[in-house]
C-alpha cells in the first residue's frame, strides 16, 4: 500500500488502522511525507514503531501527483499488487481481499478500482459516488478520470509501466487510468469499499438549474490551469508507453493530439471522434471545448 500524506494528522490514525486490519490479504505500508508541517511526521514515526508493516520516508513539498507516481516508481517489481490510500478516508474491511481476487483471474497489466461512499467528518453517511456509467475505456481516460485515487489496486504486471514518473500527468489516478486503458484492462466496481470523507475543496454532485449545471460543467473542464493539460497527457503518454500498447490504442492517442493541430481538425474530431465523458452532457461540453482547443 502506498500513501502520501500532507499534514493529515487529523484522521491519519483511522485510515492507516483501517488498512492494517483488512483481512484475508498480507498487508505492508509504504508512506511518503509531502513535507508536512503539522503533527503527521510523528505521527509516522509512532506508527512505525509499533507495527512493523509500516515505513516511511521524508520527502519535499510536490503535491499529490508527484508523490504518489514517485513512490509507484520504485516500488519493488516482486509486489504482488499495489494500492493507493489517501490520508483522510477510511477503508471497508474486505476491500483489498476482493480487487485481489480480481487482479488474480487477469493476465497482463490491470487495475481495479470502486465507487465511494461518500460521508462528513464523522463518517456519517452522505451519498454515494459511482463515478463510472459507460464502462472504462482509453476513449473516456482521454479527457476523464473515473478511478479514484484511493480505490486504485493495480497488479505486479502493471508496474513496469510506472518506471518513468511523467511531467504532464494531470493527476496520478488519471495518468494510471490511462496508461491501463491504453495497455491492459481495467475493472470498476459499483460497490463502494471506501469510506471517503468530503471536503468543502471536493464537492461532488452538486444540484441546480439545467443552466448553472452547464456552466458548472464548463467551468470543470475548462478551468485555469485545463487548458491543453489532456492533449499534454495523451501526447507524453504515447511517447513513453507508446511501444508497449496495442497498434488500436496507439492509433486513438495519435488521432486525439493530431486532430489538435488547428480549427479544422479539432472541428472534425469534435463532431466524429470517439473520446466520451461518462455523462452525455458532459460529452457535449468536451467536444465545443475541444472544438475551440480548450482540452
Amino acid at each position: 500500500m502506498l500513501l502520501s500524506t500532507y499534514n493529515g494528522a487529523r484522521f491519519l490514525r483511522d485510515q492507516i488502522e483501517s488498512v492494517l486490519t483488512q483481512g484475508g490479504v498480507q498487508v505492508a505500508l509504504h508512506v511518503r511525507d509531502d513535507g508536512s508541517t503539522d503533527a503527521t511526521r510523528g505521527l509516522l514515526a509512532e506508527l512505525a514503531s509499533r507495527d512493523g508493516r509500516v515505513t516511511f520516508e521524508i520527502g519535499q513539498h510536490r503535491g499529490p501527483a508527484l508523490s504518489y507516481l514517485t513512490m509507484l516508481s520504485n516500488t519493488s517489481p516482486d509486489t504482488d499488487f499495489v494500492a493507493l490510500c489517501d490520508q483522510d478516508d477510511v477503508w471497508i474491511d474486505g476491500k483489498l481481499a476482493r480487487s485481489a481476487r480480481w487482479l488474480s483471474r487477469v493476465q497482463g497489466p490491470a487495475m481495479y478500482c470502486s465507487a465511494v461512499e461518500v460521508v462528513d467528518d464523522t463518517l456519517q453517511p452522505i451519498g454515494m459516488h459511482r463515478t463510472c456509467r459507460r464502462g472504462p475505456a482509453l476513449e473516456n481516460a482521454l479527457v476523464q478520470n473515473i478511478a479514484t485515487g484511493c480505490t486504485i489496486v493495480v497488479n505486479r504486471s502493471a508496474l513496469s509501466l510506472f518506471r518513468v514518473v511523467p511531467e504532464h500527468a494531470v493527476m496520478h489516478d488519471w495518468w494510471i487510468y490511462a496508461a491501463l486503458t491504453a495497455t491492459g484492462i481495467v475493472r470498476y466496481d459499483p460497490t463502494p469499499w471506501v469510506l471517503y470523507r468530503q471536503h468543502e475543496s471536493n464537492s461532488i454532485g452538486l444540484a441546480g438549474s439545467h443552466l448553472s449545471q452547464w456552466a458548472r460543467r464548463l467551468r470543470q473542464q475548462a478551468g485555469t490551469g485545463n487548458e491543453r493539460s489532456r492533449t499534454r497527457q495523451a501526447q507524453e503518454l504515447l511517447d513513453l508507453l507508446g511501444p508497449t500498447m496495442p497498434p488500436l490504442a496507439r492509433s486513438t492517442l495519435s488521432r486525439f493530439v493530431r486532430s489538435q493541430s488547428s480549427l479544422g481538425p479539432r472541428v472534425m474530431y469534435a463532431l466524429t471522434g470517439p473520446a466520451f465523458r461518462q455523462r452525455r452532457i458532459d460529452s457535449v461540453v468536451f467536444r465545443v471545448l475541444y472544438a475551440m482547443g480548450r482540452t
